[in-house]
């Protein structure tokens, strides 16, 4: 699993996302270090890819699709707090 994820990685950059909801699976399976590993990995792997990866294939340009989320916030970590805080109001969001 951690090798398609780690492949995966290096196609799409939500695929990160996907990969917080792997480790979580294996939290509830109480494997806690492969989960504590797969969350960090992929949260920094999230990070890395919206602030170093993309501006640098861009020239220097954010991610263009952040403006998708602005009803959440104004950066990623607002809207990422949003998410984890106010369920709700991001599913409101999507009408």
């Amino acid at each position: 699993m951690i090798l398609s994820l780690l492949v995966a990685l290096l196609a799409k950059e939500e695929v990160a996302v996907i990969g917080v909801g792997f480790g979580v699976a294996l939290a509830l399976q109480r494997r806690w270090w492969p989960s504590a590993i797969v969350i960090a990995g992929s949260v920094i792997a999230f990070v890395a890819t919206l602030k170093l990866i993309i501006p640098a294939f861009a020239d220097g340009a954010p991610y263009q699709y952040l403006g998708r989320y602005a009803s959440l916030g104004r950066d990623e970590a607002e809207i990422a707090r949003t998410l984890l805080l106010d369920p709700l109001r991001a599913r409101s969001a999507r009408k």
